[in-house]
């Protein structure tokens, strides 16, 4: 809304009871209701497959609105872009929001897509996309985790909410790709060393349930991750990633004092 100084004032008065009263010299201009129109809303509904991208770049619902013959000559459109994009965000969240704990909801969703009836579509032919299995982690003071592996790669091949998103990924035929994920969140009062511990867990799943030995390993440098593939990597070659390391030089000769 626009404002501007109105020559308003507020009255309050106490006793047993509080009276208001509010005057106004100036009156302020009308408020306009900005809700996505009914037949936007059906058409998100019955679009489900429609990516964030394509909703948040105007490529399709934004344009099929335009196309519509009431607004055609609308100079000014009732309502933004952004409102559509978070009527598809929550019907979106609907889909896969199983708890309002967000920890809750992804074992869930992890104990749901280790299970056979989430292989693939029987009907149709249609192959998994991923199959997730769960890894046991140790309960650490302080921690919150979860960490999960994609078996299907596996087999092929031999993450607001302030988590800390780790990615293991392999290489096959000179490309990347994902073998598992842990996500850790700590409070202040975390147990020292705790995030190694639980690195050691998810490398440690990957030596013992898949067999899987890494000639080389490779990471920035942050010393549980360097100690973590360096306990559960001996025979294997450690080095830092090269971008981090020009960013480290760089940041150090920054420093006068250096």
């Amino acid at each position: 809304m626009i404002t501007f100084d109105c020559k308003g004032w507020l009255f309050i008065t106490t006793s047993n009871f509080a009276f208001v009263r509010l005057q106004h010299e100036l009156d302020h201009v009308p408020y306009h209701r900005k809700e996505v129109p009914t037949k936007v809303k059906e058409y998100v509904v019955v679009n489900p497959r429609l990516t964030a991208p394509q909703v948040n770049s105007s490529k399709f619902i934004w344009l099929w609105f335009l196309s519509l013959f009431e607004y055609r000559d609308t100079v000014k459109i009732p309502f933004s872009c952004r409102g559509v994009y978070h009527l598809w965000a929550k019907l979106n969240r609907e889909k896969w929001k199983r708890h309002e704990d967000e920890l809750v909801s992804a074992r869930i969703i992890i104990d749901k897509a280790t299970k056979d009836s989430c292989s693939g579509d029987t009907k149709t032919g249609r192959p998994p996309l991923y199959r997730v299995k769960p890894v046991s982690l140790p309960e650490i003071d302080g921690f919150r985790a979860l960490a999960f592996v994609l078996p299907d790669v596996l087999w092929k091949s031999t993450n607001k909410s302030k988590y800390e998103v780790f990615a293991i990924i392999g290489e096959q035929s000179g490309s990347g790709c994902p073998l598992g994920y842990l996500l850790i969140k700590a409070d202040p009062k975390s147990e020292k060393g705790g995030k190694q511990k639980y690195l050691e867990a998810i490398l440690g799943h990957l030596c013992d349930e898949w067999e899987i030995y890494a000639a080389t390993t490779l990471s920035d440098k942050d010393w549980s991750e360097i100690n973590a593939c360096l306990k559960k990597f001996s025979e294997g070659k450690h080095q830092l990633c090269s971008w981090h390391v020009l960013c480290a030089v760089k940041q150090r000769l920054a420093v006068r004092k250096r």
